[in-house]
């Protein structure tokens, strides 16, 4: 199956865990933000886990988008004290937010990586084959079909 197939690795989506001793870290990030052509696409409550409220910005220049969890609740203080999730990145964006939290005094650890294979031509028995021999640990879900002859 695989050898007439093309493969396609690629990351998904990066979580940073984030702390920092100076007081609402979140309002210091959110400013360097606006300054570097990220614009704000909502600001909302989050019902549940371990953060009271999401901010998702997306870059002008790159389509990138980043999600920021914030407000940490009161009981959940062995979570770092926000979680910076960056949506299809490339290695020039996950290099500049190393670099700004850095200079931010943040001490960014990542956290959470979501890697994404997306095979061509689709070819059931390739699905079976992976379904039956690829075990995955915190699988997040399913074989997902995009597309007419890819699927992820």
């Amino acid at each position: 199956f695989l050898s007439n197939s093309v493969i396609h690795p690629h990351i998904d989506r990066l979580t940073f865990s984030c702390n920092s001793i100076i007081d609402k870290p979140e309002e210091t990030l959110f400013s360097v933000l606006n300054d570097n052509g990220y614009e704000c696409k909502y600001d909302r409550w989050i019902e549940r886990g371990a953060y009271d409220r999401i901010r998702r910005y997306c870059s002008c220049e790159t389509g990138i988008e980043v999600s920021i969890l914030y407000k940490r609740i009161i009981s959940c203080r062995m979570y770092p004290c926000m979680r910076v999730i960056i949506d299809s990145p490339d290695i020039k964006t996950v290099d500049w937010f190393d670099a700004i939290c850095n200079s931010l005094g943040f001490l960014t650890t990542l956290s959470h990586v979501e890697l994404a294979i997306d095979f061509s031509p689709y070819e059931y028995g390739l699905q079976e084959f992976l379904w039956n021999h690829l075990f995955l640990k915190y699988n997040s879900g399913n074989v997902r079909f995009v597309g007419d002859d890819v699927f992820k």
